[in-house]
């Protein structure tokens, strides 16, 4: 048998904000909520490669975990060298850096 929680509009409010700040897109409440627990890194494979990559949300583990964490000798957190630039390239290596500090790659 499976749990059923009720939450009211204010909760339900509240998870359509922290969705929406942690740039997920709002999909069914018990998907949001995995998410913002942390619940979702499933593991799934590339296309054909045989690789491994994990289905990581980097942006909940910056704004969570890595909030305060120094990145690299840029004398800026990991959230505030994500925030600083848009660049692909230097969201690609604190992206990185952060599945590597997981010990996810």
């Amino acid at each position: 048998m499976t749990l059923v929680i009720r939450i009211d509009d204010q909760v339900m409010d509240e998870l359509k904000k922290r969705a929406v700040g942690l740039g997920l897109v709002f999909e069914p409440p018990n998907a949001t909520l995995r998410r913002i627990l942390g619940l979702d890194f499933k593991v799934r494979t590339s296309g054909g490669s045989g690789k491994k990559f994990p289905d990581v949300h980097t942006i909940n583990l910056i704004n969570t975990k890595y909030a305060e964490v120094p990145y690299k000798n840029t004398r800026m957190t990991f959230k505030q060298a994500w925030v600083s630039s848009t660049d692909k390239n230097w969201r690609y290596a604190i992206r990185k850096a952060v599945l590597k500090a997981e010990g996810l790659i």
